[in-house]
């Protein structure tokens, strides 16, 4: 099988493509005798020169990531009539997307921003991805919520869970060294204000502060609207900018405790990343999420998933910060050395093949 990743990320806000277009296309060419994968940004694409039309004809499957316009359809619709089989991918919940995320103007307003421009689309992407969907031949999504979403408007049968996988090489747990101050740490992009707006989070951090003078915070991605939120100690917060992919295990080989703070629907849709992520390094995370056992499984026995109350935070991290070197949870480890994308890669082809096979 032939496959093209049509990726949805450009190089300056790099990150979910990482998970769901570079790691399975190297897995795919490293690890499947019979199978061979190619990457490409959508915009190249979507222009149709020679390199992406060559590749398009050659694949046998065509995994377009979350962006539809009016002329990537008229792209999708022309392989689709040469017989390629054409899949969407949907990593984010963008119906429910909070306002003060960065990419909502983008969806909801159709607005976006080229070198300091603001221009305006004449229709919403939000509208163009709910009508287009219906158009291919399949969706598949990291979420089963999301699958379960989109299953009330298109053919239930037609969405297709597959999860996130890590590339577990990445993740040396030795390169976690000890030192004298407890690193409670978060990371991520600029679509997480909400989940520390309303989910306690802010205030639950300040007071375990106050109680343990060991504890120092990281906050990794660059959103400076969290560390406005916080009334800390500067001497007890550190910033981490955005770091590639290949170097994030080394930010996230300081934290000592891991954060996952959610709030709302959008945030119920989100992967599993940063659970398996912490368990990948053996760092034990506290989480408000109302679906944990759901969404992270064995991740938890790494986890405590508590209520949105600042006290829960508070107490959890205390605990925690207390325990922290009788926290040996194997199981929770091994689980994320078996989600390694080298070990799952055939089950990713194995969906594309039903999704080919379900067209005839």
């Amino acid at each position: 099988m032939n496959i093209l990743y049509a990726e949805g990320d450009n190089p300056i806000e790099w990150n979910c493509s990482e998970w769901r277009c570079r790691i399975p296309t190297k897995a795919i060419n490293d690890h499947t005798e019979e199978h061979n994968a190619v990457e490409m940004y959508i915009g190249e694409w979507d222009q149709q020169g020679t390199a992406a039309a060559a590749t398009s004809k050659w694949a046998d499957i065509i995994v377009v990531q979350r962006i539809i316009t009016e002329h990537i359809l008229a792209v999708v619709q022309h392989y689709r009539m040469l017989g390629k089989t054409i899949v969407l991918d949907l990593d984010d919940a963008y119906d429910c997307m909070p306002e003060n995320v960065a990419a909502y103007p983008y969806w909801h307003k159709g607005m976006f921003n080229v070198n300091g421009h603001l221009h305006k689309l004449n229709y919403l992407p939000i509208d163009m991805l709910n009508a287009g969907a219906k158009l291919f031949d399949a969706i598949t999504t990291p979420s089963r919520i999301i699958q379960q979403d989109w299953g009330k408007f298109v053919p239930a049968d037609k969405v297709y869970y597959i999860p996130n996988y890590i590339d577990i090489a990445r993740y040396d747990v030795n390169q976690r060294q000890p030192h004298d101050d407890i690193v409670v740490g978060w990371g991520g992009s600029h679509s997480h204000l909400s989940s520390f707006l309303d989910s306690k989070v802010v205030e639950g951090v300040e007071k375990a502060f106050k109680v343990d003078q060991r504890l120092r915070l990281l906050l990794a991605g660059g959103d400076a609207r969290v560390l406005k939120l916080l009334h800390l100690d500067p001497n007890r917060i550190k910033m981490q900018p955005w770091v590639p992919p290949l170097e994030w295990p080394k930010v996230l080989a300081r934290f000592d405790i891991g954060l996952i703070p959610l709030a709302g629907e959008y945030d119920k849709r989100r992967s599993w990343i940063k659970a398996m992520e912490y368990a990948a390094m053996k760092i034990p995370f506290v989480t408000n999420s109302a679906v944990a056992e759901q969404q992270y499984g064995v991740f938890m026995q790494y986890g405590k998933a508590i209520r949105s109350s600042a006290a829960q935070w508070r107490d959890a991290i205390l605990e925690l910060a207390a325990n922290r070197d009788e926290l040996q949870i194997e199981a929770a480890y091994q689980e994320a050395q078996r989600q390694d994308i080298n070990n799952n890669i055939e089950s990713v082809v194995a969906v594309y093949q039903q999704i080919i096979d379900s067209r005839s």
